[in-house]
Parts: structure tokens; C-alpha cells; sequence
């Protein structure tokens, strides 16, 4: 760890702003104040009394135009001479801290305070540690996580906001709510450690640290970016072979872009960059990254313990439709795929649309069945087909009692839905009854049924009938021609 002693870091000033209402966005011809490291210093040592809502904070880079407080801006323009710590959790004391500072630093110049939120039960703390040369914002955010990462092999728990380029970070504050009648604070601890000089952070161990990570980013989106042609090749030849043009997958991913369906899927998302963080991390980092709204990639070992995605050895990786798999439908890839393919095509949806043949042909056959409309044109002889032999027979029934103008009623006929009294075996039965005149009819029997011919109903050829009872042995001789025609 290299640090250095004789260094102009402590004339550097930073971004300085009182309370979170405290903004230039729409006032492009003013900047922000600023404040040096030893004014922060004594701050340290004599914090502050006030209310939160107006308490001092920097951002801790040089640029201090209108828009310093966008992620953006300082991003793209900040430059920035500390590098910063906020423990709200696990309750660590100065000592446990302190030392864990000095490991991740090689013993640099630190101030560490209690925050305002502190008591002797809840300890929390800030860490601030000056930068000998400063770095960009395009640096800051993964060095940041580089350095929370070392203080979490020493079990010390930090809040990953403040890899945010525009994170506030509060300066030193006892509210008068937590001072004494004297005015003192009821808890506040710090320690100006000057350590071995100032943090040389591009020679640091916390600096190799980011490049490692960088690296580990790097070579995942190369055999990221192979497997996925891989998958693709495999879900064409797929396609090809089943002789199914739509592919869910492949639709899902056009419609749904990678950022959406992270933060449909409850991801948090750092500022306005691609990085964000899974509801399954712990550390709070923001491991996983979008690349192009193509394909994600997480570094997170929860996220890879999760089984989200491809797995790759200590990485993870996916696209929109792999977050829809793993969150919606329990990583369930059939049942995923099957879900999505009915939201595109329900009406090719076969067994529905087998089914929904078959309904309509049981309606259309409920509408005409005994109706005797349409048989009018049934030619004079019918081939036989299939092993069904079609009879011709002849009948006496008679002529008045199927006449339009005639009461079907009064012969005690069975009638369909429209009042027409149906050639069917109850109403054969009763036309037998009531013969009393003979008139030639033609029909015919096919699948099981009887039907005649209008023309013969309306008085058919006028062939003299047989004397047997034949509208009966046609139903009770069903398929088959009778003896005696």
C-alpha cells in the first residue's frame, strides 16, 4: 500500500449543500459551495447541532456546477479526492472499525464519526479517507464497491448507496433533540486518524481489487456473449425440426427488454447507469449488469446460489426471458414457455380449437335435426357406401294428415321447435294408425336415420303402397332391405 505524506489533497475542495431541498438544477449560472478536507476535519472534531432536513453534506468531488448533484453529471465530470464508508448495521465499536479502516487502507489517513443516528445501544458510523491523487466518477463507483468489499471480509457491513456517484454523505451532526441541557451530545465518538500519510488508491490493494472485478465482468460477457449464440443456434434448430415458425422465447425477448423485466422483477437499479442489484443480495451491490438490453450478467454468489439464469461457474447470466422464467414462473422453463405461447396465439391454440369444431357441429346438428328442410333435393337413388345399404321402400300414410294447414296436435304427433311433426319412430307409429289413404313416398335411411323427400310428402308419384306395414319394418329392419319389396 503505497501512501504519501507530503500531498496539496488538503487544499482540494468538494461539493458542499445544507439539507436535501438544497438544489441548483434550474439556476445553470451558479455552482455549490465548497469545503475543504481541514474544515472537515474540524467538523469532526465539533460537529454540527442541527436539524437533518438542514444539515451539511458534500459529495465528494471537485465538480460543483448546477447539476452536481445528478449521477450523470458526476459521472461524467466528477473528479473525486475521498473515498467513503456509512455502517448502519451490526452496531461494530470505534475500535472494531477502526482497525478493519486500517487493514482495507494499509493504516491511511482516515475521519471516522458517529452519525446522527447513533447511541451507545445502535452505534453507527462515517468514514471519510482522503485521496492522495483523485479519480473519475466513471472509477469512483466500482472502487467503492471494491473497498466495501474488503470491509465485509472483516465483517463490517456497509450501506453500497454511497458507490452512487451523487450520494450525499452527511458531515458530522448532533441534533439538539441528542444534546444534553448543556448542549454536549448524549453520544458522539470520532477519531482523526492520521495514519501513515494519504491513500495512493491506484497503487492500492483496493484498487487492484476493482480491476479483478472489472476483469471477472470482462470475461464473463465474452463467454457470455459465445453461450448465448450457442442457446440461439439450439432454439432455431429446435424450431426447424418441430416446423413451428413462432418461437416464444425468441418473441418474448423482442417485446420485453432486459431493463424492464429488472425492474419488473424487483431489481434496484444504481442511478441512471446499468448496474443493478437483486432482491436476492445481501451485500447490497449492484452485481448484475445490462449489456445493450440483450443479455444480463450477475456476479452476485446469491444470485448464482439462486440458480437464476445460467449458471457459470461463480457467475450468472440470462435475458428478458430467463428473469420471466426464474420470477414468474419458478424457474419452470416448459411451464414458462408454455404460458407466453398461449398469450401469442390462443387462437391456434388446437385442443381449443378442436374442441370449439366440435361444439359447433353439435349445435349446427341440435338446429337440423328431424327438420325436413333441404331434403327436397335428394336424388332418385342413392349408391350404397361404406357397408350401409340405403333402402327405397314405399309407405301408406296419410295424405291429410301432412298437409302444411293440418294440426299435428290433433293426431297426437311428437313436433320440433318450429311446430313440424318430424318422421321419426313415435310419429311412423301414429301415420300408421291413421292411414286411410295410400300415396307412393320415397326415403331413405342414412346413418341410422329416415328421412323422406319433400316431393314425396307432397303427394309423391302415385304408386299404389304395399299392404305390409312398411314405415314400420323400415324402423325396426334399420341398414337392411326387407323381405317382400
Amino acid at each position: 500500500m503505497n501512501i504519501a505524506t507530503n500531498t496539496n489533497a488538503n487544499k482540494r475542495n468538494v461539493l458542499l449543500a445544507h439539507g436535501s431541498f438544497d438544489t441548483l438544477i434550474d439556476k445553470p449560472d451558479q455552482e455549490y459551495k465548497s469545503i475543504s478536507l481541514a474544515e472537515i476535519a474540524k467538523m469532526v472534531s465539533d460537529p454540527q447541532a442541527t436539524e437533518k432536513a438542514d444539515a451539511a453534506f458534500i459529495i465528494p468531488s471537485s465538480y460543483r456546477a448546477h447539476d452536481g448533484r445528478k449521477h450523470s453529471a458526476q459521472r461524467e465530470h466528477g473528479e473525486f479526492h475521498y473515498l467513503a464508508l456509512d455502517i448502519d448495521e451490526g452496531s461494530p465499536s470505534l475500535v472494531e472499525l477502526k482497525d478493519a479502516v486500517k487493514r482495507a487502507t494499509g493504516n491511511a489517513v482516515a475521519m471516522i464519526y458517529s452519525s446522527s443516528g447513533a447511541s451507545e445501544d445502535n452505534r453507527k458510523w462515517r468514514v471519510l479517507i482522503p485521496l492522495l491523487e483523485p479519480i473519475s466518477g466513471a472509477d469512483y463507483g466500482d472502487t467503492q464497491l471494491a473497498l466495501f468489499s474488503m470491509m465485509g471480509e472483516q465483517q463490517i457491513v456497509t450501506d453500497p448507496a454511497l458507490a452512487r456517484v451523487g450520494q450525499p454523505i452527511f458531515l458530522p451532526n448532533v441534533p439538539p433533540a441528542k444534546r444534553d441541557q448543556h448542549g454536549q451530545p448524549l453520544f458522539y465518538h470520532q477519531d482523526l486518524h492520521r495514519g501513515d500519510g494519504y491513500l495512493d488508491v491506484k497503487n492500492s490493494e483496493i484498487w487492484a481489487n476493482m480491476q479483478f472485478r472489472r476483469q471477472q465482468v470482462e470475461i464473463a460477457e465474452r463467454q457470455v456473449a459465445q453461450d448465448r449464440a450457442a442457446r440461439q443456434a439450439e432454439r432455431i434448430a429446435r424450431r426447424e425440426a418441430s416446423g413451428d415458425d413462432l418461437d416464444p422465447v425468441a418473441e418474448f425477448n423482442a417485446r420485453h427488454t432486459v431493463e424492464d423485466m429488472l425492474l419488473r422483477c424487483g431489481y434496484t437499479r444504481d442511478g441512471n447507469s446499468q448496474s443493478y442489484s437483486s432482491r436476492y443480495q445481501s451485500s447490497g451491490s449492484f452485481a448484475t449488469k445490462n449489456f445493450n438490453n440483450e443479455y444480463w450478467v450477475s456476479l452476485s454468489g446469491s444470485d448464482v446460489g439462486a440458480a437464476l439464469g445460467a449458471v457459470k461457474g461463480d457467475y450468472c447470466w440470462g435475458d428478458a426471458f430467463d428473469l420471466f422464467c426464474h420470477f414468474e414462473h419458478n424457474g419452470d422453463m416448459k411451464a414458462a414457455v408454455r404460458s407466453y405461447a398461449g398469450e401469442l396465439r390462443p387462437a391456434n391454440d388446437y385442443i381449443a380449437k378442436r374442441a370449439k369444431i366440435a361444439r359447433d357441429e353439435a349445435s349446427a346438428r341440435a338446429e337440423t335435426a328431424d327438420d325436413l328442410d333441404g331434403f327436397d333435393i335428394v336424388p332418385e337413388t342413392v349408391q350404397q357406401q361404406g357397408g350401409i345399404i340405403v333402402p327405397v321402400e314405399t309407405s301408406a300414410i296419410s295424405e291429410d294428415i301432412l298437409k302444411p294447414d293440418a294440426d299435428p296436435y290433433q293426431q297426437n304427433f311428437a313436433v320440433d321447435s318450429k311446430g313440424r311433426a318430424p318422421f321419426n319412430h313415435h310419429n311412423a307409429m301414429e301415420i300408421e294408425r291413421e292411414q286411410k289413404h295410400s300415396l307412393r313416398c320415397r326415403g331413405r335411411i342414412l346413418h341410422g336415420k329416415h328421412y323422406l323427400s319433400r316431393q314425396a310428402l307432397a303427394g309423391g308419384d302415385g304408386r299404389e303402397g304395399r299392404s305390409q306395414p312398411a314405415v314400420e319394418r323400415v324402423f325396426r329392419h334399420m341398414g337392411r332391405r326387407h323381405a317382400g319389396r
